[in-house]
C-alpha cells in the first residue's frame, strides 16, 4: 500500500525531523501495517511530499482481537484506525532552535467493494 505524508513549514526556519513511525492501519488495537519515515529536513517556508510504502498483514494477534472480523469483510465495510508520530527541530538562524511534534489520528472505513476509503476522519 502506498501513501503520501506532507510536510508544511510555515516557520521561517528549516525543520530537521527525526526517524519517525507510523502505525498506519489497526483494526480492533492491532497493528496490521507498519512504517518508518526516514530523516530528513524542510527548508524554511516550504512543504515537502515523503511518500511512504508498506505491507498491509493480518496476523496471529487478529484471531485474539475483540472485533469480528469475518463479520466485517462479510459486510465489505472494515473500520480503521491509523496514528501517526513526527518529531522535528526548527532551527531559527542558527540562534533559537525548538523542538516540535505533530500527531496524527485517523479513523476510516475501508469499503471492500469500491476498494475505497470512506468516512475518513483525522485530528
Amino acid at each position: 500500500m502506498g501513501a503520501e505524508i506532507i510536510v508544511d513549514n510555515d516557520n521561517f526556519g528549516r525543520i530537521n525531523f527525526q526517524e519517525s513511525s507510523m502505525s498506519v492501519f489497526l483494526y480492533d488495537n492491532v497493528t496490521i501495517g507498519f512504517t518508518n519515515i526516514n530523516v530528513g529536513r524542510v527548508k524554511a517556508r516550504k512543504s515537502k511530499r515523503i511518500g511512504i510504502s508498506l505491507q498491509v498483514r493480518a496476523n496471529g494477534q487478529l484471531n485474539h482481537s475483540k472485533g469480528n472480523l469475518s463479520s466485517d469483510i462479510n459486510s465489505r465495510m472494515v473500520e480503521l484506525t491509523s496514528f501517526g508520530e513526527f518529531r522535528g527541530k526548527v532551527k531559527a538562524m542558527k540562534i533559537m532552535s525548538s523542538h516540535k511534534t505533530s500527531v496524527m489520528n485517523c479513523t476510516m472505513n475501508l469499503n471492500l467493494t469500491s476498494i475505497a476509503i470512506q468516512d475518513l476522519i483525522c485530528s
